[in-house]
């Protein structure tokens, strides 16, 4: 049986502010991570795979735009 988990980026900020800000951020080269994927380029131009992740992109309205396949 396969269980599936799936985590609010919402009710991180909430809780936790600063979290996602570190884990959005790439430690060698202090800019944003890219999404390195072309699964949400259907959302627009902030999702194409070689565009950072921000905050706002994943927050708010755009809770629940990661999710697990």
């Amino acid at each position: 049986m396969r269980i599936q988990i799936d985590i609010s980026e919402n009710k991180i900020l909430e809780r936790y502010p600063e979290v996602l800000n570190i884990l959005l951020q790439d430690q060698t080269t202090q800019t944003n991570i890219i999404w390195a994927t072309s699964n949400y380029e259907y959302l627009g131009k902030y999702y194409l795979e070689s565009n950072p992740i921000e905050l706002e992109h994943i927050t708010g309205i755009n809770d629940n735009i990661i999710m697990p396949m």
